[in-house]
């Protein structure tokens, strides 16, 4: 049941879990408190007026499939918060490499890259169980995870950027 004032976000263009990606991104986040309107408790008030001002990037499918992917991830494990964070660090990231691509070019940081080639992100059938979603996803997390991965060097360096210390809160 919605309130009175409630609203649906659909679209018959872009997919909708690649928008609930983009939307619910740090950078979005920062966004909104621009443009948008706070509740006193702290939540956002979504309103037509607000939600058409987001600038959304139109990208590739191929790109979109990536947050799609991350998304579903994310669903898949609700409870499990260590991984849920690390998914959601990433999605930021590739928002950012969307929005600021010359600072990230400039700082070496190049993620969407090493997930394009590197073909470890791997999409779940709906006709997968929850065990073998989970073993997928934990498959994923400690190759990306890992130090020495290009992925987990990349999201390190982006503390080196200054819009994203902003965004986020760290400078």
């Amino acid at each position: 049941y919605l309130p009175s004032n409630g609203y649906i976000l659909t679209s018959n263009n872009i997919p909708i879990k690649y928008l609930l990606a983009l939307l619910n991104s740090k950078l979005m986040e920062f966004y909104f408190g621009f443009i948008g309107i706070m509740t006193a408790g702290g939540a956002f008030t979504l309103k037509y007026e607000t939600v058409v001002e987001f600038p959304i990037k139109i990208v590739e499918e191929n790109i979109q499939n990536i947050f799609i992917t991350l998304v579903d991830y994310i669903l898949a494990i609700r409870d499990r918060n260590s991984e849920i964070n690390y998914f959601e660090r990433l999605i930021d990231s590739l928002v950012y490499e969307l929005y600021f691509p010359n600072e990230l070019k400039a700082a070496n940081v190049k993620i969407l890259k090493h997930l394009i080639d590197g073909n470890v992100l791997q999409e779940m059938p709906n006709s997968w169980n929850q065990q073998k979603r989970i073993e997928l996803i934990d498959k994923v997390y400690n190759i990306l995870s890992n130090h020495k991965h290009p992925v987990s060097i990349a999201l390190f360096q982006l503390d080196t950027i200054e819009e994203i210390r902003i965004i986020e809160g760290k400078q």
